[in-house]
């Protein structure tokens, strides 16, 4: 009864719990929106999420330097607040450029907008992407003080209010409410972070902190709109060159393959400032224990999701007629995204170790191979849209390989090519994952058990390690505070 309690108040079971049932109704949420929209309505929801997606990223590093500014500071309560407004001063700045955006469509008119008719839709997605940046840097302030109720509301209340709309509505009607969803949603969330009270007394602009926020966001902001920029140019490139319907079925295959691994980035979110805090400083040898150590657990736990996501896309999609069809594009979109899960632990090293400049290096470099071999892909080969994301497997690849190469450059290692390279992806996972690239290619989709089987076989350790892992957080919650 006392295990049971402990477990009931534990306050990391209950923000997992909560977002694992968010991720399943957003899952289930995803189909009964492509079902309701069809192909074509969808292609347009796709693209106006893209558009949200580059507002997202467009942030130039304010709440990832936040984040990090704050745990490196942790000890100055003055210098945490001064950080945090004026953080919030220019994020302001930041959703004027938006309005001039707005203005500028309003005036001149963007031709790609107009295939994807979302004149009648454009101010609200405006609204959105401004509520929405202030809302992720009180996001990452909650976080950081570890308030997982906020977070939890703030995570979950429009995928819930969107599964009901999904229920109740369908066609155009259904697609104005998504938006109007979102809406609502962000501006009841701005509440919930205002009431909640843990935002620090105002105080005035400081242009010294302002710049030391923003020298810090700049290389942070290259890094993360280039990391994210891979996967989101092969929508945009699949956008324009495709047709409409195309567009909604790698939207689909897209919305579903990340939800697989947004069961991981749950915990991954709530434990990144403790991850940062313990790879800072020059104790190298303690820092690879560490980064081993989260790598064995998050990493095969991510490619042991997608093998089991593609033993059971098939009788999914045989349940949804219109997509019948996208087993191969949704198995490439899952076996592109779980790749990138390989760079954890060196990624957040990097940036840990004050190394922007070089993360910013690593995603450029990989985003340029990515655009290159998407454009040849598309105007030199002239593939299916479902094989332009081979571009994005290669770019996620090559990432995953320069970050774990610098990072342990970093700590004085130098291993040599091959050794680097079974570091980034070691041959317990290779060997299924590429069983796994030849089934989807071949289309043999009912014998995708055999990759699960053999995963299973050759990471007896690494699941042993999660289960360790878990049962530590459910009997220690506190680990993960600063």
């Amino acid at each position: 009864m006392n295990k049971l309690k402990r477990i009931v108040s534990n306050k990391i079971i209950g923000y997992l719990f909560t977002r694992y049932l968010t991720y399943f109704i957003q899952f289930i949420s995803a189909i009964i929106i492509a079902v309701k929209l069809g192909p074509y309505l969808l292609g347009i929801w796709g693209f106006i999420l893209l558009l949200l997606n580059y507002f997202r990223i467009i942030d130039f590093g304010i709440s990832n330097a936040t984040n990090i500014l704050i745990v490196q500071n942790k000890e100055d309560n003055k210098k945490i607040q001064a950080i945090s407004w004026n953080a919030i001063y220019l994020v302001s700045l930041l959703n004027v450029l938006i309005v001039l955006f707005l203005i500028y469509y309003k005036v001149s008119g963007i031709p790609l907008f107009e295939k994807y008719e979302i004149s009648n839709f454009f101010v609200m997605v405006i609204l959105v992407a401004i509520m929405t940046n202030y809302n992720v840097l009180l996001m990452n302030l909650y976080r950081i003080q570890n308030r997982l109720k906020e977070l939890t509301f703030y995570q979950s209340s429009i995928p819930v209010i969107m599964f009901f709309l999904a229920l109740m509505l369908k066609g155009e009607v259904l697609l104005d409410y998504l938006l109007y969803a979102n809406v609502l949603g962000n501006i009841v969330c701005l509440i919930v972070f205002y009431v909640g009270k843990r935002i620090p007394p105002i105080v005035k602009f400081d242009r010294k902190v302002a710049s030391s926020i923003i020298n810090k966001g700049f290389f942070l902001f290259i890094y993360s709109i280039s990391f994210y920029l891979i996967i989101l140019s092969v929508k945009t490139l699949i956008s324009i060159y495709y047709p409409v319907e195309q567009m909604g079925i790698f939207s689909f295959s897209y919305t579903l393959g990340n939800s697989v691994l947004l069961f991981l980035q749950a915990l991954t979110f709530i434990v990144f400032p403790k991850i940062v805090s313990k790879l800072q400083g020059n104790d190298y040898l303690q820092i690879r224990n560490t980064i081993n150590d989260i790598r064995k657990g998050y990493v095969s736990m991510a490619f042991g999701l997608v093998f089991l996501f593609l033993l059971t896309a098939p009788f999914l999609l045989n349940l949804i007629p219109k997509y019948k069809e996208a087993f191969v594009t949704l198995a490439l979109v899952n076996l592109t995204i779980v790749l990138y899960t390989n760079s954890f632990g060196y990624g957040s090293f990097l940036m840990a170790q004050n190394k922007e400049r070089i993360n910013a290096l690593i995603s450029f470099t990989s985003l340029m191979v990515n655009l290159i071999l998407a454009f040849a892909l598309i105007l030199v080969f002239k593939v299916s849209y479902n094989i332009v994301i081979v571009a994005t497997i290669v770019a996620y690849t090559l990432y995953t390989y320069l970050c774990v190469y610098v990072g342990k450059k970093k700590m004085g290692l130098k291993e040599g090519f091959i050794k680097d390279f079974e570091d980034s992806f070691p041959i317990r996972l290779v060997i299924p994952y590429v069983l796994a690239v030849v089934f989807v290619l071949y289309e043999l989709k009912y014998l995708m058990i055999i990759p699960l089987i053999l995963y299973i076989v050759l990471n007896t350790k690494p699941i042993k390690s999660i289960v360790d892992k878990i049962k530590l957080l459910i009997n220690k919650p506190n680990i993960i505070d600063l």
